[in-house]
């Protein structure tokens, strides 16, 4: 074995040490990845619906809908967000490297809107935007990936597949309802329930 190979595998356990020993998970960001599953969960099953013609909404009320959505996540964010500080709670190592694999991927998530976004409406095609969730799954799923990784724990890597196979999916069916209905899916199932996996283990270890 070389010193190089040893150096490495050192490191490794070192990490390994270092989330299993980590601080108590932040209950905010638990409960707001839970809360962004339910919210955008149910408003993309609205738009499946409105895509069946099983909902009937004007153009206007649709906006106000979608509007509603986002003014309601981002109130849910940062009453949470602030409760939190309020309360000092603090993450050990372990969980500030989870957050940064999350923190990065949302970086990035702004970045990509913002692409896919001026892109869209440059090239007035709204088939490019559609193309934006599908990348937000992968590289959820990637995050995901970095958790499994540093805990082991099986639910993480069952995540990470199920969002990195939901965007494939998702790339597949642009342009029918049933696009609709797998990222409402996937939000209840890869958003809203490991939020609240989540938000269960920082009970646990209150």
């Amino acid at each position: 074995m070389t010193a190089k190979t040893q150096s490495a595998q050192d490191d490794l356990a070192y990490m390994r040490t270092v989330v299993e020993q980590g601080g108590r998970p932040r209950m905010a960001g638990a409960l707001i990845y839970m809360a962004a599953g339910l919210i955008y969960g149910a408003e993309t099953l609205v738009h499946w619906g409105q895509s069946i013609n099983l909902i009937q909404l004007s153009e206007s009320a649709t906006l106000a809908f979608v509007a509603g959505c986002t003014l309601l996540f981002v109130l849910v964010m940062v009453v949470l967000i602030v409760r939190d500080k309020t309360k000092g709670v603090g993450a050990g190592t372990g969980s500030r490297a989870l957050n940064a694999a999350f923190g990065g991927a949302g970086l990035a998530n702004i970045a990509l809107m913002a692409i896919f976004g001026v892109n869209a409406w440059r090239q007035h095609d709204f088939m490019i935007w559609m193309l934006y969730p599908c990348v937000v799954f992968a590289l959820q799923g990637a995050a995901w990936y970095v958790a499994f990784m540093l805990r082991w724990k099986i639910w993480m890597l069952t995540v990470s597949l199920g969002c990195l196979t939901t965007s494939v999916v998702m790339g597949l069916v642009i342009g029918t309802p049933t696009f609709n209905l797998v990222a409402a899916l996937a939000c209840f199932a890869w958003l809203a329930v490991p939020g609240a996996i989540m938000a269960r283990d920082a009970r646990r270890e209150v």
